[in-house]
């Protein structure tokens, strides 16, 4: 074998072996991520015996669906999917109006105390919602605008168990992962030539046509990624809505209580007190009615999705 005929057969071996490595990578990683979620949604689908069966193991053996029309009426699943949906729709649509002007906003202008509030939204990523849930708790059960409500009326507003809370949220960017969504956009609206602004000032138009006609369309696949994020944490949130719209159930806090549901106990085994099994099946359960919707979405939107995040200008 000739020297060069050696260094062919070197490089195609060297090529083969990456690839088998990062076959067996890719094959490692998706067996740590999709294990525990196939191992939860076939746990919905086991029957009682299966449940408590150690020869049972990743498969039931007697499948049902028993589990599932459970939980499904004990949660009250149409109105739970219904104010679900609810908050979804008023937390996208407040949280991307506000967080893209506020994002081209940071981008664009320029004016005195930018690094300061551009410092205190990225203190909104960084501080835990924990920390403001008190303060937020009180301000919405004793709503005022500078004591000019109470004035009017002669008492503030109680805006729990409403959606004003997650409205007024998305309206002034403090709703859920509000900084990051503002982050990103200015982000991109930073990697926009401003070339083209120049050029609509230059026609005649003013600040808010340039942003309408030129940077709106420009931003719209990235937009489109922050409308899904917004969709995704919002319907999967129990903590929200647990403070702020207790008196609905909406799907996410229906699924984070479903363990401690004792009507479901009993329903499942006839006994009142809490079991490690029965919780893990319920867990599967809660998974299964929760990210089925989500999966559904991915599929149709998936690549929009990449096309926006590829077009997000996530740089320097």
């Amino acid at each position: 074998m000739s020297p060069s005929e050696m260094v062919r057969t070197g490089k195609k071996l060297g090529g083969f072996l990456f690839k088998l490595i990062r076959l067996v990578m890719l094959c490692g990683i998706a067996y740590y991520i999709l294990y525990p979620i196939l191992g939860k949604c076939l746990n919905a689908f086991m029957s009682i015996e299966d449940l408590y069966d150690k020869s049972v193991g990743f498969i039931p053996r007697h499948w049902t669906v028993d589990n599932i029309l459970l939980v499904m009426k004990e949660i009250r699943f149409p109105s739970a999917v219904f104010y679900s949906v609810g908050l979804c729709v008023v937390s996208v649509v407040t949280q991307v109006i506000s967080c893209t002007l506020v994002g081209y906003g940071f981008a664009r202008f320029e004016f005195r105390g930018k690094k300061i509030l551009f410092a205190a939204v990225i203190l909104v990523l960084v501080i835990p919602v924990e920390v403001i849930i008190t303060p937020l708790y009180l301000n919405y059960r004793s709503f005022d605008v500078f004591g000019i409500i109470k004035l009017i009326t002669g008492k503030s507003l109680n805006l729990l168990d409403s959606i004003w809370p997650f409205a007024l949220g998305g309206m002034t960017c403090m709703g859920l992962r509000c900084g990051l969504y503002i982050y990103l956009l200015r982000q991109f609206y930073r990697s926009v030539p401003k070339e083209l602004e120049d050029a609509a000032a230059v026609d005649g138009a003013g600040y808010f046509a340039t942003f309408v006609r030129i940077m709106l369309p420009l931003g719209r696949p990235l937009i489109f990624v922050v409308a899904i994020l917004s969709l995704v944490w919002q319907w999967t949130d129990s903590f929200y809505p647990s403070w702020f719209y207790s008196s609905r159930t909406v799907l996410a806090v229906g699924v984070a209580n479903l363990p401690m549901n004792p009507a479901i106990s009993m329903g499942l085994m006839g006994q009142m007190e809490a079991d490690p099994n029965l919780a893990f099946m319920l867990n599967g359960v809660g998974t299964l009615l929760l990210g089925v919707p989500l999966i559904v979405i991915y599929a149709f939107t998936h690549k929009n999705l990449e096309g926006g995040i590829e077009r997000s200008g996530i740089v320097g």
